[in-house]
């Protein structure tokens, strides 16, 4: 049987067809509506509660609780010319922050079932709220429907580590990766060259087909909305600028090394990508509110977790598919600074990557490591990952556990106040959204 995945914001209608049904949910809220009769179905992602919350128009209207239930129902209605007698199965609205700052999930849960309880729809069954990431499985062929707790726990592996010759091994492994000494490395690295021309720029991307058609696709994308079809290079990068064209290449430097799903961390790639993407939107955001003057910091929050991408690729090379992910959690938890930092630092360091990009790589779980120098522009890359892993799916590094003496301290240093704070979580959603379509262009 298929396996239909109801991705962030969207929505599916399904009538006489026989397949599976599958969201996965961690703060966000899962609707299943039903019409046993009439054999009509219909799924839908939601991640915020409220359309008219937000000023911007770029949303999707099926991301919002009030607006995509009722474009649902509209559109399930066309099937059929008698009124729906509709039931509901919920799941989500997960708190996985720790923190009464971040319940947004509570709030997509109320949205939610306050427009049931309104348009008078039965909620066959629930499960929401708690602080656990769940998974919603609907079968259309019989209507029956699970939701299950989503947890990594993984069986130990009886492995003796000798952390700097495993470390030294991966670094070895480094000149193995074809992206390496890819153009596109060669390209960002002119990212800090005052003398760099828009022209030179031009005809390097013009002499590869590959950058020059995503270029032009990124330019034209939502995210900068052109009045008019951006249609050659130069054009491009005069309209979304230098910074942003410097963006494009880091984020096609990372789609060089993210070329299928992580196996060992049971990560789907689009996922990985999501993650990344959102947490380099939501760093250049607080930066800005807190007052760090950095053009780099979408770049250091891109690659934070690079070292999962290459960690992954040496356990696939190296061990069969029985020991990969029991290996990667070993690994993980047995280096100082968790493994895929350290590992990520220095392939960014091999490349030549600024020192303060390195930094934040390395200690993004451990933003008190950093240097003095850098503490506040890591503590960024920090609280960022934190806030989207959570709004995500939860993990067990969110902000809450991190080694701070409390999870405000991170906040506290980076002197974000309530009303900012209250602000940075509400935008989350949105740079979702953007990052979204950012892994399709």
């Amino acid at each position: 049987m298929k396996t239909l995945y109801i991705d962030i914001g969207k929505c599916e209608i399904i009538k006489h067809t026989e397949c599976e049904i599958k969201i996965v949910l961690g703060s966000c809220v899962g609707v299943i509506l039903f019409d046993r009769e009439k054999h009509i179905v219909g799924a839908i992602h939601i991640l915020l509660p409220q359309f008219n919350s937000y000023n911007s128009t770029s949303y999707n209207i099926t991301a919002f609780a009030d607006t995509g239930l009722e474009y649902m129902i509209t559109n399930m209605q066309k099937f059929s010319n008698e009124q729906l007698d509709l039931e509901a199965v919920i799941a989500g609205g997960a708190d996985l922050s720790g923190s009464n700052y971040f319940n947004i999930g509570e709030k997509n849960y109320l949205a939610v079932k306050n427009f049931l309880q309104k348009n008078n729809i039965k909620i066959k069954y629930e499960n929401c709220l708690g602080n656990h990431a769940r998974t919603l499985t609907f079968n259309t062929k019989d209507y029956t429907f699970e939701v299950a707790k989503i947890s990594k726990q993984i069986p130990s592996v009886n492995i003796e580590l000798d952390e700097l010759n495993f470390i030294k091994d991966i670094e070895n492994y480094f000149d193995y990766l074809p992206v390496v000494n890819s153009k596109i490395v060669k390209i960002l690295s002119l990212k800090n060259d005052d003398k760099v021309s828009i022209s030179q720029l031009e005809s390097l991307i013009k002499s590869d087909d590959s950058l020059s058609f995503n270029l032009l696709k990124y330019a034209n994308s939502a995210f900068f909305s052109p009045k008019s079809k951006i249609t050659n290079i130069k054009q491009a990068i005069n309209f979304i600028g230098l910074k942003n064209f410097f963006n494009f290449i880091a984020l096609e430097l990372q789609n060089k090394f993210v070329t299928k799903d992580l196996e060992g961390y049971l990560l789907e790639s689009k996922f990985y990508k999501m993650h990344v993407i959102s947490v380099a939107l939501l760093s250049e955001y607080i930066a800005e509110i807190v007052g760090i003057k950095s053009d780099d910091i979408y770049i250091a929050a891109l690659f934070h977790d690079i070292g999962k991408v290459v960690l992954d690729k040496y356990a696939v090379e190296k061990f069969n598919e029985a020991n990969r992910v029991k290996l990667i959690n070993f690994v993980e938890e047995s280096i100082k600074s968790t493994a895929h930092a350290v590992i990520g630092a220095k392939l960014l360091k091999k490349l030549e990557f600024p020192d303060n990009i390195c930094e934040a790589v390395e200690y993004h779980h451990f933003p008190q490591y950093a240097s003095s120098e850098n503490i506040k522009y890591v503590s960024v890359v920090a609280l960022s990952n934190a806030l989207i892993s959570n709004y995500l799916f939860g993990t067990n590094l969110h902000i809450t556990n991190l080694p701070l003496d409390s999870s405000l301290n991170i906040i506290d240093m980076l002197d974000i106040n309530l009303d900012d704070m209250e602000i940075i979580v509400n935008q989350i959603g949105y740079f979702l959204l953007i990052a979204e379509e950012l892994v399709y262009v």
